[in-house]
């Protein structure tokens, strides 16, 4: 009976090894500071969001204008002049399949932009927490098993 038990924790532990976590995929972006600014919309897996929708409004204080409405390109990217009059950039893009990516950047700071994605490190939580809930499924099946032939070796005996 120990046997058995031993081979199902071992099958359990081959089986969760071999196999990659199973998960969508969300979207991302990133965006250069130059003369120009350039948008890349990108899935997790670092393909191209490949003729998304793209909108970019012009914020100035509380106010936001559309300042550019059209589509990423083949690879991904879109490059856009920024206003002078302008120093704030809300982007959003949308691939239509419910993957939505949205960053403001300000063309005058030095920092990294603000970013709002549907894919955050949840993901990584996630994926942990099906893992184990996986293997607590298996250990439940094994111990289930288990317990029915030590219960029928009992009655057995009687």
């Amino acid at each position: 009976m120990k046997i058995f038990i031993k081979i199902i924790m071992l099958f359990t532990i081959i089986v969760t090894l071999m196999t990659s976590a199973a998960s969508g995929h969300g979207a991302d972006m990133d965006t250069e500071k130059n003369i120009e600014i350039q948008v890349k919309g990108y899935f997790d897996d670092g393909s191209p969001m490949d003729n998304a929708d793209l909108e970019v409004y012009a914020v100035m204080d509380d106010s936001e204008e559309l300042y550019i409405e059209d589509s990423l390109d083949n690879d991904g990217i879109y490059t856009f002049q920024p206003e002078e009059n302008y120093d704030k950039y809300r982007i959003k893009i949308d691939d239509g399949w419910g993957h939505r990516v949205e960053k403001t950047i300000d063309v005058t700071a030095q920092q990294s932009p603000d970013s709002t994605s549907d894919n955050d490190s949840s993901a990584t939580i996630d994926n942990a927490i099906s893992g184990l809930g996986y293997l607590m499924g298996l250990t439940g099946i094994a111990l289930f098993i288990s317990g029915r032939k030590m219960k029928n070796k009992y009655e057995n005996k009687k």
